[in-house]
């Protein structure tokens, strides 16, 4: 199998709440699976998988990486490219550009 893709993947698990921008404003969460320049797979409740298409935001929460450091919430726009089947695990693939400039914050404790 040929691999297509156009930026590393990093198989990385850390909390995400996402904002659906569909008309009305909904709010959910779940976990990052993988993470790339170009994208982020979120793992999340099938009945909370956003329609190929829908746009949204999404925070992923970062841990600090040693101690005395905050933690780190990265914010960035993107749109659903992909839903999991029924016989998969539920999630979703987001199309964003996390290699440009998206929003970093410092969490204070």
């Amino acid at each position: 199998m040929v691999e297509h893709r156009e930026a590393t993947r990093y198989l990385v698990r850390v909390p995400v709440i996402f904002t659906l921008h569909n008309g009305e404003e909904i709010t959910a969460g779940g976990f990052t699976r993988d993470v790339s320049a170009l994208g982020i797979y979120v793992l999340c409740d099938r009945s909370q998988c956003p329609s190929p298409g829908s746009a949204l935001s999404v925070e992923v929460l970062l841990p600090p990486l040693e101690t005395n450091i905050h933690s780190l919430q990265l914010r960035a726009e993107g749109r659903t490219v992909r839903i999991n089947g029924p016989n998969e695990q539920s999630g979703f693939a987001l199309a964003t550009n996390l290699g440009g400039e998206p929003e970093l914050t410092t969490l204070r404790e």
